[in-house]
């Protein structure tokens, strides 16, 4: 068996072990139902939140004209390749 198999393995049996800690020190659920209320409302409120967000954006987009969109779209791309070349040049810069 070569080290690439043994290696792969290894992984294999280390994240079988992390997961099964991760399922023996997880919490039990056994809450009371006061408890189970309240992570309901605070899911709900969540998912408030995120359904006017989402109808916020959608709204936006509706309303948006082509051209408008590609611009838009055009000055995303723009502002990542501006920070990839911040990033590339602080990473040649010597220390």
């Amino acid at each position: 068996m070569g080290w690439r198999s043994k290696f792969l393995f290894m992984v294999i049996i280390y994240f079988a072990g992390f997961a099964t800690a991760v399922y023996y020190l997880a919490p039990q659920g056994s809450c009371s139902e006061a408890e189970n209320q309240q992570r309901a409302e605070r899911i709900a409120a969540l998912n408030d939140y995120g359904h006017k967000a989402y109808d916020k954006v959608v709204a936006g987009f509706a309303s948006m004209k082509g051209y408008d969109y590609k611009s838009a779209y055009y000055r995303g791309i723009e502002s990542l390749n501006n920070l990839k070349e911040k990033y590339d040049s602080k990473a040649e810069e010597p220390q």
